[in-house]
């Protein structure tokens, strides 16, 4: 085995590790912010809920 043919491999199983990390970070990303979304849809619909009780004067 070549040196040249030595980096060639350790390059691609280099290149394959950081593209499976990219898809961990970007599907941890992706989750992080559908929970971040979450939580202030839900502060949003409990707020409005608190209001209209207030208004209604069940509060």
């Amino acid at each position: 085995m070549s040196y040249q043919s030595f980096l060639v491999c350790v390059l691609e199983k280099f290149v394959k590790a950081f593209q499976s990390v990219l898809s961990a970070l970007f599907i941890s990303c992706y989750n992080l912010l559908q929970v971040f979304l979450s939580l202030i849809f839900a502060l949003m619909r409990a707020r409005n809920m608190r209001e209209k009780d207030i208004t209604q004067g069940k509060a």
